[in-house]
């Protein structure tokens, strides 16, 4: 008798951005990471890598916080 699978735990992936004036010396660098590592991500959930049904937060910071 082999055991049933566990079911896996809930993943939430959150990326907080800063969008001060302080990065602005490095142009589009940050923005490119952040649709790099969520490209990374879609393909590595498509061959079933990490959870499908992971939940992604995107929280940008200046001087306040925006979701």
């Amino acid at each position: 008798m082999t055991d049933a699978p566990k079911a896996r735990e809930p993943t939430d992936i959150i990326l907080l951005v800063d969008e001060s004036s302080s990065m602005a010396s490095m142009g589009n660098e940050p923005k490119d990471a952040v649709a790099d590592f969520l490209r990374i991500q879609q393909k590595e959930t498509l061959d079933d890598w990490f959870d499908p049904d992971a939940l992604y937060s995107i929280y940008t910071f200046s001087t306040t916080t925006k979701v």
